[in-house]
């Protein structure tokens, strides 16, 4: 059995093994380590280590979390309902999710704009760009 990937914080790291099983290693004091009833059966793709928190992907498209939700960071926001999320990351105590049209979910801690992603124009062959607040603003004026 090998392991695919794996993620770190500051006080605990997960591995994501090749039969998508989730092992949790460090303090655990927030349950962060233990996966959850939640993950038995299910097909996880990624995982990602907040501080005493954690998130799994899943190959549907959903997102688990569990551990500490002191800011939130792992109650689901509604507006991940049916959406396909791609990609989870954390911070220390917010959460985001990339979903499949490109769009940025972000929730937990909003502490310094932590979870007011910005606009993004679509991606094109290039990639996603960010558009910047004063471009956006001179652009409406006209």
């Amino acid at each position: 059995m090998y392991t695919k990937t794996i993620t770190a914080r500051c006080y605990h790291s997960l591995a994501l093994l090749e039969n998508r099983v989730v092992v949790g290693w460090g303090g655990n004091g927030c349950g962060q380590c233990d996966s959850p009833v939640s993950l038995k059966g299910k097909f996880v793709i990624q995982v990602a280590a907040g501080n005493y928190y954690s998130l799994a992907l899943l190959d549907d498209g959903g997102v688990v979390a569990w551990g500490n939700n002191r800011n939130r960071q792992c109650d689901l926001p509604t507006s991940l309902e049916g959406k396909c999320v791609v990609q989870i990351a954390t911070g220390a105590y917010h959460s985001l999710a990339l979903l499949n049209d490109g769009t940025i979910v972000a929730w937990g801690s909003n502490k310094n704009g932590l979870c007011t992603a910005p606009a993004l124009r679509p991606s094109g062959p290039e990639g996603p760009f960010l558009v910047p607040s004063s471009i956006t603003k001179s652009a409406n004026k006209t």
